[in-house]
């Protein structure tokens, strides 16, 4: 597996990205967008409807993704981030959302 370093600023194209039928594109747009969106509130409402996914890993990399937000800008909407997370009931994402809930303990204060 090849190493990439997926970047996006462009929310129009994010989107656009999200709603491909293409798994790959999804995920895709799931990490740069974080690499390159600096809007916390637009990151988080996003990756929030992405958690209930139909697809595996787009849901694993959008839960994935609000650990990375609460480790970049400290803060999250947590009440509502961890109602959403509770409502997941794909047991095989109850590691990833429990390493989510202890990057949020850490990193939000």
């Amino acid at each position: 597996m090849e190493f990439q370093n997926y970047n996006y600023t462009d929310k129009e194209e994010i989107l656009s990205m999200l709603n491909s039928l293409d798994q790959s594109k999804r995920i895709q747009a799931i990490i740069g967008m974080i690499n390159g969106v600096g809007d916390r509130l637009w990151l988080q409402n996003r990756l929030l409807e992405l958690v209930h996914d139909n697809d595996f890993w787009v849901s694993k990399n959008a839960i994935t993704g609000l650990g990375d937000l609460a480790r970049i800008y400290g803060e999250l909407d947590v009440q509502k981030v961890l109602h959403e997370l509770r409502r997941i009931k794909n047991k095989q994402l109850e590691g990833v959302i429990k390493d989510v809930i202890e990057d949020i303990n850490l990193f939000i204060r």
